[in-house]
This record gives C-alpha cells, structure tokens and sequence, in this order.
C-alpha cells in the first residue's frame, strides 16, 4: 500500500512539472511571436530586428551554467524560483521599454527574461529525479509534452494581451509573461525533489579528480557519439532559430496580420512537442541515427517550402516540418548521449552540452535579422538548407566511425540508468 501511494505521489511530481514546463514555455512562444516585430518597430531597422530574441538567447545562455550550480548546491526547486523571478522581473522592464519606446531598454528586458530560457530545460532532467520506478522515460515525455499546452496557448494569448496596455502595441503582451511567472512561483512549493549527491569538485573538471567523481570532460568529448549528438544538437537548433526568428519578420513585410503570424507560431510549438508521445518509441525501434536522418529530412523540407513561396499555407507547413525535424533530432540526439556519460559525469556533460546548443541558438538568432536583411528570405532559406547537407554528411561521417574503447582512467559508465533528459530510451545504441 505504501508503495503504491509512493507511485501516486512521484506520478503526481510528473505532472506538476509539466505543467510547471508548459507555463515557462508559453513565455517563450510569446517571445517568438512578438519580440521580432516589436524589434522592428523599436529600432526602425530591420537588421535589428531580431536583436532581442538574440539577447533572449544569450540570457538563456549565460544562465545554463549558473542554474545547474545553483541546483546542485540549494535544490532544483530553489533554482527553479529564483530563475522565474529573475524572468519575472525581465518581463516588466521589457512591458516598460515597449511604453516608453526604449529599444534599448526593451533589449535589456528580453536578456533578463530570456534567463528563464537557461532555467526551464532542468525540468526535464528532474522528471528522471521524481519518475516512479521503471517509468523513467514516460515521465520525461510527459514533462516535454507539456510544451503542447504551451504551443496552444502561448501566442493566441499574446495575440489577446497585445493592447492590454492601452494604446501601447505589445506592452500587454510582455505584462502578461510576469502573470504567467507569478503562476509557476505559485505552484513550486508544491514540487518535491529528492536531493542527489553533491556535484563533483572542479578539480575532477581539469582532469585531476578520483574515479568516483567520473571521467574528465575533455576524455568525454572524444566519444564519436557524443560528438553526433552534440552536432545533431547543434544543427536542429541553428536551423530552428534561424527560421522561427525571421518568420514573424518576413510576415510582417509581406503583410501578414500578428494574428496569422500568432497562428503559424502556434502550429510550430505544437509540432515541437506533440511528438515527444511517440519519438521515443520510434528511436527504440529505428535507432537514433535513422531518426537522426528523418529530422534532417523535415529540415531541408521546411527550407525547400519555404523556397517554393511565401503564402501563408507556406509558412504554415514549413514551421510544423520545422518543429517535427526538431522534435525527432533532439530526442534522438538526448537519446545517444546518455550511453555515452555516467551519473556523476552528467553535470558536466549535460551543461557543457546545453551550453553549446544554447551559444549556438543565440548566434543564430542574431545572424537572422541580418542575413533576412541582406539575403531576403529566400536567401536565409538556402544557407539553413546548406546548414542541413553539411550537418547530415557530418553525422554520417561520425557516426560510421567505431566506437573508442576506454583507456586508463577513461572507464565505462558506472551505472546503466540513464540520467540525461529524452524521451528515447538508451538502449537504442547504433
């Protein structure tokens, strides 16, 4: 009986956390709907359009690090409140920039909130924490698919909350990111996670540490695998970024109302997540690099519809391709490269990891308004379908290479659970 009320209570962890996940997300939609557009209309250039949504990334990025040392020292809940509250207080200076026509002050914002872009992924990592037994991998799904709520709700609530604020374009639509806020900084008393031993020290980092603090980083990084699933990473969020950030700009020019701009958007972050239900079982069966090839497949599709014309159908079905490619690529990626680390190696695997995805998301937001500038948009079209044959003879060239048996010091795994977060289970090994 105590074992089943056990099971109750981890089931019901799972749950909060999605939710948790999904309102955190909603935010971020919004951002993507609305923060090229309001760039655009702040600074009266449109290279600098999609500058905010770079910041917002960049905020993400310089939090990755810190939000995985804060959790490590003071809990995942503790982290989890103080990166909503730093976001919270971003979506009011970016609501006040946007009232006071401040591009730079709006700019400001957009970093500040964007932090909760370095916060909200160790959701998933804390569904592994609080999974019942043996339902590890259906718990991370059920947090990442909590991301479907988000893609609903997010931009058509942006849309609504647009002039909220008066006669003030979008300043509701920032105001309403500080309500959501205030909602998860609600709901996290409620969040129960076990602790976890302490993280390693930053000698074992150099390379100086004891066997039980894992393999250093730079041993870790050899592994073909890893090396594939970072790239895979890397690549499904560049292309992601790129596109997602200048569709709302390209529709704008072309005259699109916020509301169909919303409405893409939407369709979009639906197609992100609502295939967490079943990627996992597709990489049982195919493996992560078939799975690999078929998210790059629904890459280059989505740049070549977007070549083909700029109607809405266009844009609409290129951005559900664009979230299914990313879906199935950084599942599969997640997948494979948690056979590659054990549990006391995943701090630094798994920050050094999101770290990268997260530098390189930035940069691509900030290449977007620039190359949509000079390029057009079927320009930034052909180089994120160049970006996709150059990433997919990359990876076959990885992952056709054999695996490195470990040396001296460089043992395998510890533990065959896995602790990196994916829907797709581990022993999908190519």
């Amino acid at each position: 009986m105590a074992q089943v009320a056990s099971q109750a209570g981890a089931s019901r962890q799972v749950w909060l956390l999605s939710a948790l996940f999904g309102l955190s997300t909603v935010s971020g939609t919004i951002v993507v709907a609305a923060a090229s557009v309001v760039g655009a209309q702040l600074s009266g250039r449109p290279e600098l359009a999609t500058l905010p949504v770079a910041l917002a990334l960049l905020g993400g990025l310089s939090a990755t690090v810190p939000a995985s040392h804060a959790m490590a020292r003071w809990g995942r809940r503790t982290g989890f409140a103080l990166g909503t509250s730093i976001a919270l207080l971003g979506s009011l200076v970016a609501a006040w920039g946007i009232h006071e026509s401040s591009f730079a002050l709006f700019c400001v914002g957009s970093f500040i909130l964007g932090t909760l872009g370095g916060v909200s992924p160790f959701y998933r990592f804390t569904a592994v924490e609080v999974a019942p037994s043996g339902q590890t991998h259906r718990a991370i799904g059920y947090v990442l698919a909590g991301g479907v709520a988000a893609g609903l709700l997010g931009p058509p609530l942006g849309a609504a909350a647009r002039d909220l604020w008066g006669v003030v374009p979008f300043a509701g639509s920032y105001a309403i990111m500080a309500a959501l806020a205030l909602v998860v900084l609600l709901l996290l008393p409620f969040l129960r996670v076990p602790r976890t031993a302490p993280a390693p020290s930053s000698a074992s980092d150099s390379g100086t540490g004891s066997p039980a603090a894992g393999r250093p980083l730079r041993v870790l990084a050899r592994d073909p695998r890893a090396q594939a699933a970072t790239l895979a990473a890397v690549t499904t969020y560049a292309a992601m970024v790129t596109t997602m950030v200048a569709t709302p700009v390209s529709m704008h020019h072309l005259g699109f109302h916020f509301g169909q701009t919303a409405l893409v958007i939407q369709a979009h972050v639906v197609a992100m997540f609502a295939p967490s239900f079943f990627t996992g079982s597709l990489v049982a069966r195919i493996g992560p690099p078939r799975t690999m090839a078929l998210g790059l497949a629904a890459l280059g599709l989505c740049a070549a519809i977007n070549l083909l014309g700029h109607g809405l159908v266009h844009h609409w079905v290129a951005l559900v391709l664009l979230g299914v490619g990313w879906n199935l690529l950084f599942v599969a990626a997640t997948g494979l490269l948690t056979q590659t680390h054990s549990p006391s190696e995943k701090a630094r695997v798994q920050g050094a990891n999101d770290f990268l995805v997260a530098a390189v998301g930035a940069t691509a937001a900030l290449a977007a308004g620039p190359l949509l500038a000079v390029l057009g948009w079927t320009g930034l079209n052909a180089v994120v379908g160049l970006l996709v044959v150059a990433s997919s003879v990359l990876l076959a060239l990885l992952l056709g290479r054999p695996r490195r048996q470990p040396g001296a010091g460089a043992g395998p795994p510890e533990s065959p659970k896995p602790v990196a977060a994916s829907p797709s289970p581990p022993s999908s090994a190519p």
